[in-house]
C-alpha cells in the first residue's frame, strides 16, 4: 500500500463525525456609498448641491459612512438612515467631499430594491478562510444550506426578502449571533422590520447543535420545500458556460450546464466526506490540474427529487431514496481544451474509486462528461453568418452603384458618355479652336506617313467636316 494511501485510511479513522461547514456572507447593501442605489446619477453618490429623493412609499434602510452637505432632501414615510460613527450631516458646504456644479440641478433618486435571500448573487461562500469562485460550489449551495454560517457583516445595511422559510448553522449581524426566537423579534422591532422583509410565517431557524454529525456529510437542504427554493435559485442564475463545449452535462443541484465532469458511487462503512475532500484536494495540488475545480456533495432524495422537478432529469440510482455522493470536476481551460483537464481529472478519481486498494468503499461509481471544447475561434454558426453580412453587403453596395448610375443616365451626366456643351468645361480639344485653326491642324496631316491625300476641311450644313479620302467630294 503507498504512502497515500496508508495516510488517507489514517485520516479516515482519526477524523471527527463532522462534516465541513461553509461561511455565508451577504454582500449586497444598500448604504449610501453604494452607487447601484442611486438611479440616473451623475456620479457614483449625491455631493453638496445635490437634490436627494426617496420614493415615499418605499422601506429604507441606508448606512451612511460619509459627511454630507444637505441642499434637499426627501424622505420616505418608512425607513431609516443609520449613521456612522463621527458621520455629520448638515448644512455646512464643507462637510462633503464632492460638490455639484454651481447649476443644483442634480437630481439623486433611491433605488429601494429589496435584494432576494435566494439570489447567489447577494452572496459569497468560504471555507476554512478561503474565498470559494463561483466554481467551488454547486448552484444550489451559493446561498447558505441547512449547515452553513450565515453573516451579515458590519457597517453594512441592507433590505432583504424571505420568499420560503430556510434553516441556518447560524445566523449573525453586525457580529451578534441569534437564536430562532431572538431572530424572529429582530425581524417584528426596530431595524430588523426594514432589513429583513418577507410574509408572515416565513422564518429562519437556528437550532441549537445543529452542527451536521454525520462523517459521510450532510445535504445541503432537508425540508419538504426544498424544490421550490432550488427552481427559485434557478430562476435567478444566468447561464452562460455550456456554449464553450459539446453536449455539456448538469449535475443534482446544478441550475446550468457544465463543461467537465461528473463522478457519483455509493459509499460504504470506510467512507468519511474529511478523508475524500483531502484526498480530492490532493489531487488539485498536483500540476497537471492546475485550474481544476472539485465540488464534493451528499446528495440525498430530497435534493435529487428537486433536480428532477426542476430539470426534468434522470434518477442515476434506482433507489430513490438512496443518498450518494456527487462530485463535480470543472476547469479553467478556454478553446478547444475546454473540460479537457477535468475528463482526465475525473478519469483518475474513478480508477482510485474502483481500484480494491482504497479505503472508501466506493460502489456503483459512475462518471458523465461533457464533450469536447470549441474552439474561441469562430465556430460553424459565427462563420456562416459573417458569410451571409458579407453577401448582403455586396448586394446593398451594388444596388446602390446601380441605382446611382440610372439617375445619372437620366439626367444625362453619366460621365463615360457626357456630352459637355459648356465651353469652360469641354475635354475635347478640338472645341477649342476657332475655324482657321481646325482648318490647318486638317490640312497639316502628312499624307506621305498615312499613304491617304490631305483631308481638306469643308462647309455643311452640319458645321465644320471633313473629307473621306476612300469617296469623291461630289459624293459627300
Amino acid at each position: 500500500m503507498s504512502i497515500h494511501l496508508v495516510l488517507l485510511a489514517l485520516l479516515t479513522l482519526a477524523c471527527k463525525c463532522q462534516a465541513i461547514s461553509r461561511q455565508q456572507t451577504f454582500v449586497t447593501n444598500s448604504n449610501f456609498e453604494n452607487p447601484d442605489r442611486w438611479l440616473e446619477a451623475e456620479h457614483d453618490f449625491p455631493c453638496a448641491g445635490d437634490k436627494i429623493v426617496f420614493d415615499i412609499d418605499a422601506t429604507v434602510s441606508m448606512f451612511v459612512q460619509t459627511n454630507f452637505t444637505v441642499t434637499e432632501i426627501i424622505l420616505p414615510l418608512n425607513g431609516e438612515i443609520i449613521f456612522g460613527d463621527g458621520v455629520s450631516w448638515g448644512t455646512d458646504n464643507d462637510l462633503s467631499s464632492c460638490h455639484d456644479d454651481q447649476n443644483h440641478d442634480h437630481v439623486f433618486h433611491y433605488n429601494p430594491q429589496v435584494d432576494d435571500w435566494f439570489d447567489t448573487s447577494n452572496w459569497q461562500a468560504s471555507s476554512s478562510g478561503k474565498t470559494l469562485g463561483p466554481k467551488d460550489s454547486l448552484d444550489i449551495e451559493k446561498v447558505p444550506c441547512e449547515y452553513d454560517d450565515a453573516v451579515f457583516p458590519e457597517q453594512n445595511s441592507w433590505t432583504t426578502n424571505l420568499l420560503y422559510s430556510t434553516r441556518v448553522e447560524s445566523l449573525s449581524v453586525w457580529q451578534k449571533y441569534y437564536t430562532t426566537s431572538q431572530f424572529a423579534d429582530y425581524r417584528s422591532s426596530g431595524s430588523g422590520k426594514y432589513q429583513f422583509q418577507g410574509e408572515p410565517g416565513v422564518d429562519v431557524t437556528i437550532p441549537s447543535n445543529n452542527l451536521c454529525s454525520d462523517p459521510t456529510g450532510c445535504a445541503c437542504r432537508s425540508s419538504s420545500i426544498t424544490a421550490n427554493i432550488h427552481g427559485h435559485i434557478c430562476s435567478k442564475m444566468q447561464c452562460k458556460e455550456s456554449s464553450n463545449c459539446k453536449s455539456p452535462v448538469r449535475a443534482v443541484g446544478q441550475c446550468c450546464l457544465l463543461c467537465g465532469a461528473i463522478v457519483t458511487f455509493q459509499y460504504g462503512s470506510g467512507y468519511t466526506e474529511a478523508a475524500m475532500e483531502s484526498y480530492l484536494n490532493t489531487m488539485l495540488s498536483k500540476s497537471n490540474y492546475e485550474g481544476c475545480h472539485s465540488v464534493l456533495s451528499k446528495i440525498n432524495s430530497v435534493t435529487q427529487a428537486a433536480s428532477q422537478e426542476t430539470h426534468s432529469m434522470q434518477s442515476y440510482y434506482t433507489r430513490a431514496n438512496s443518498d450518494y455522493v456527487q462530485v463535480m470536476i470543472t476547469d479553467d481551460n478556454t478553446g478547444s481544451n475546454t473540460g479537457k483537464s477535468a475528463l482526465a481529472f475525473a478519469n483518475e478519481v474513478v480508477d482510485y474509486l474502483e481500484s480494491g486498494s482504497n479505503p472508501m468503499g466506493a460502489t456503483n461509481v459512475t462518471m458523465r462528461a461533457s464533450g469536447s471544447g470549441i474552439s474561441q475561434s469562430l465556430s460553424s454558426g459565427a462563420v456562416a453568418g459573417i458569410v451571409i453580412g458579407v453577401i448582403a453587403g455586396v448586394l446593398l453596395i451594388t444596388a446602390v452603384v446601380i441605382y446611382y448610375n440610372r439617375r445619372l443616365v437620366h439626367q444625362n451626366k453619366f460621365k463615360l458618355f457626357q456630352y459637355k456643351d459648356d465651353e469652360t468645361n469641354i475635354d475635347n480639344p478640338m472645341y477649342d479652336m476657332n475655324y482657321d485653326e481646325k482648318t490647318a491642324v486638317a490640312n497639316a496631316v502628312d499624307s506621305s506617313v498615312t499613304g491617304i491625300p490631305s483631308m481638306s476641311a469643308m462647309t455643311s450644313d452640319f458645321g465644320i467636316t471633313f473629307g473621306n479620302p476612300l469617296y469623291r467630294e461630289e459624293d459627300v
